[in-house]
Protein backbone atom coordinates (compact mmCIF):
# COMPACT_ATOMS: atom_id res chain seq x y z
CA UNK A 1 0.00 0.00 0.00
CA UNK A 2 1.07 3.40 -0.88
CA UNK A 3 -0.13 7.20 -1.24
CA UNK A 4 -0.11 8.35 -5.01
CA UNK A 5 -1.99 12.74 -4.45
CA UNK A 6 -3.60 11.82 -1.02
CA UNK A 7 -5.05 8.70 -2.48
CA UNK A 8 -4.41 4.96 -0.99
CA UNK A 9 -3.34 2.71 -3.76
CA UNK A 10 -3.58 -1.07 -2.59
CA UNK A 11 -1.48 -3.88 -4.35
CA UNK A 12 -2.39 -7.66 -3.62
CA UNK A 13 -0.02 -10.03 -2.39
CA UNK A 14 -1.16 -12.06 -5.13
CA UNK A 15 -0.32 -9.26 -7.86
CA UNK A 16 3.08 -8.96 -5.79
CA UNK A 17 3.31 -13.18 -5.85
CA UNK A 18 3.28 -12.52 -10.04
CA UNK A 19 5.67 -10.04 -10.16
CA UNK A 20 7.97 -12.76 -8.42
CA UNK A 21 7.15 -15.33 -10.94
CA UNK A 22 7.47 -13.88 -13.88
CA UNK A 23 10.98 -12.10 -12.77
CA UNK A 24 11.92 -15.73 -11.82
CA UNK A 25 10.96 -17.31 -15.25
CA UNK A 26 12.84 -14.87 -16.93
CA UNK A 27 16.40 -15.94 -15.73
CA UNK A 28 16.88 -19.55 -17.88
CA UNK A 29 19.43 -20.89 -15.69
CA UNK A 30 16.41 -21.49 -12.96
CA UNK A 31 15.24 -25.72 -13.47
CA UNK A 32 12.09 -25.76 -11.14
CA UNK A 33 10.38 -23.74 -9.33
CA UNK A 34 7.08 -25.43 -8.80
CA UNK A 35 7.48 -26.26 -4.89
CA UNK A 36 10.41 -26.35 -2.25
CA UNK A 37 12.06 -29.11 -1.09
CA UNK A 38 9.18 -30.49 1.66
CA UNK A 39 6.04 -29.64 -0.76
CA UNK A 40 3.87 -27.79 1.60
CA UNK A 41 5.56 -24.41 0.93
CA UNK A 42 5.53 -22.72 -2.24
CA UNK A 43 8.62 -21.88 -4.17
CA UNK A 44 8.79 -18.17 -2.81
CA UNK A 45 7.32 -16.32 0.18
CA UNK A 46 6.83 -12.56 0.46
CA UNK A 47 7.13 -10.74 3.84
CA UNK A 48 5.60 -6.79 3.59
CA UNK A 49 5.58 -4.25 5.89
CA UNK A 50 5.21 -0.49 5.61
CA UNK A 51 5.73 -0.87 1.58
CA UNK A 52 8.78 -3.02 2.46
CA UNK A 53 8.95 -6.05 0.78
CA UNK A 54 11.42 -9.12 1.69
CA UNK A 55 11.24 -12.22 -0.53
CA UNK A 56 12.32 -16.08 0.20
CA UNK A 57 13.35 -18.00 -2.81
CA UNK A 58 13.60 -22.02 -3.23
CA UNK A 59 14.87 -23.16 -6.63
CA UNK A 60 16.60 -25.72 -8.41
CA UNK A 61 19.12 -24.08 -10.88
CA UNK A 62 20.67 -26.07 -13.87
CA UNK A 63 24.11 -27.63 -13.88
CA UNK A 64 27.25 -26.50 -15.68
CA UNK A 65 26.23 -22.50 -14.87
CA UNK A 66 27.96 -20.26 -12.46
CA UNK A 67 25.62 -20.36 -9.39
CA UNK A 68 27.06 -17.29 -7.77
CA UNK A 69 26.61 -15.01 -10.71
CA UNK A 70 23.04 -16.76 -11.35
CA UNK A 71 21.75 -16.35 -7.93
CA UNK A 72 22.75 -12.70 -7.87
CA UNK A 73 21.12 -12.10 -11.33
CA UNK A 74 17.88 -14.16 -9.47
CA UNK A 75 18.27 -11.84 -6.67
CA UNK A 76 18.46 -8.46 -9.33
CA UNK A 77 15.79 -9.29 -11.19
CA UNK A 78 13.46 -10.00 -8.79
CA UNK A 79 14.39 -6.68 -7.09
CA UNK A 80 14.30 -4.77 -10.07
CA UNK A 81 10.83 -5.75 -11.01
CA UNK A 82 9.06 -5.06 -7.86
CA UNK A 83 10.54 -1.57 -7.30
CA UNK A 84 10.28 -0.65 -10.97
CA UNK A 85 6.65 -1.64 -11.74
CA UNK A 86 5.54 -0.73 -7.82
CA UNK A 87 7.97 1.81 -6.43
CA UNK A 88 8.23 -0.29 -3.32
CA UNK A 89 11.76 -1.24 -1.62
CA UNK A 90 13.20 -4.63 -1.23
CA UNK A 91 15.00 -5.30 1.57
CA UNK A 92 16.43 -8.68 0.85
CA UNK A 93 15.85 -11.64 -1.54
CA UNK A 94 17.43 -15.05 0.02
CA UNK A 95 17.45 -17.40 -2.41
CA UNK A 96 17.53 -21.09 -1.18
CA UNK A 97 19.10 -23.77 -3.88
CA UNK A 98 17.25 -26.91 -3.05
CA UNK A 99 18.84 -28.55 -6.44
CA UNK A 100 20.82 -28.87 -9.33
CA UNK A 101 19.45 -30.18 -12.40
CA UNK A 102 21.21 -32.30 -14.75
CA UNK A 103 20.13 -31.68 -18.43
CA UNK A 104 21.52 -31.58 -21.60
CA UNK A 105 20.35 -28.99 -23.35
CA UNK A 106 22.05 -27.05 -20.87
Amino acid sequence: MFEYENEKVVISKSAIQTIVRLAIEEVKSVANFSKSINRNEKLYNLKISKNVVSVNVFAAFYYGYNLKEEIEKLQDNIKNSIETMLGMEVDRVNVYVYDLIINQEH
